[in-house]
């Protein structure tokens, strides 16, 4: 099947699809000081093709309203980009996993070896670096209501660079027997994250009240993990 686009539409679109196109062009021109890198990754997936509905939703609603295309087009600039983050962030292995978005390579296919990159382009600089990645998105164990395994009490949490000891998992693996989850859905949580930022703060950046960075939490290097040397 085919779909086509009602004729009034097809008149908006003409009109309104050059301004929404050169907009996005422009905000991506005012990157200075972004690593090179990660403006590809963005321009990539911004600029991909797609029909730009939302924003063209966007500039008609302020049209209706008595706005003018010019008012409106930041506003709807920041619609398609947080468009186009929710479909990255969709297409990930740990998500939906998809390997193509509108006929191309989906972004984390073309730029995921970012962090091998990273690593590469410091040299030995690597070995006074540690980079500590997290995920605001827990997992579950089972599928929630819309299929999908986001929205959990836990995940995992990776570390890079010279003072760490890598090549293994640090921390317990409860297990996913039904008695083992969490409210019987998500993994159980056995290792506080602060407690992980906590190790680096102290024993890579020398911190001596670590205190003040997690008000409230007590830090005890006896939870540390031991991940760096």
């Amino acid at each position: 099947m085919v779909h086509t686009l009602s004729p009034p539409l097809a008149a908006h679109t003409s009109r309104l699809r050059p301004q929404i196109d050169a907009a996005l062009e422009d905000s991506l021109a005012t990157l200075a000081g972004c690593p090179r890198r990660l403006q590809e990754a963005m321009r990539y997936s911004l600029l991909a093709p797609g029909k730009r509905l939302r924003p063209m939703l966007a500039l008609m609603a302020a049209e209706a309203c008595g706005g003018t295309i010019a008012a409106a087009l930041p506003a709807a600039c920041a619609v398609e980009m947080i468009h186009a983050y929710s479909l990255i962030h969709d297409d990930l292995p740990a998500m939906d996993d998809d390997d193509l978005r509108r006929g191309r390579p989906t972004c984390h296919k073309v730029f995921g070896e970012a962090l091998a990159a990273f690593h590469q382009d410091l040299g030995g600089r690597m070995e006074q670096v540690v980079l500590l990645t997290m995920s605001e998105f827990g997992r579950t164990a089972r599928e929630n209501g819309n299929r999908g395994t986001d929205h959990g009490h836990t995940n995992c949490m990776f570390v890079l660079g010279g003072p760490v000891k890598g090549g293994k998992v640090y921390g317990q693996w409860p297990g996913l027997k039904p008695d083992d989850l969490n409210e019987g859905r998500d993994l159980a949580l056995t290792t506080d994250f602060r407690d992980v930022f906590a190790e680096v703060a102290v024993r890579h950046l020398g911190a001596r009240k670590p205190e003040s960075i997690f008000p409230g939490f007590t830090v005890s290097p006896a939870r540390f993990r031991g991940f760096l040397s």
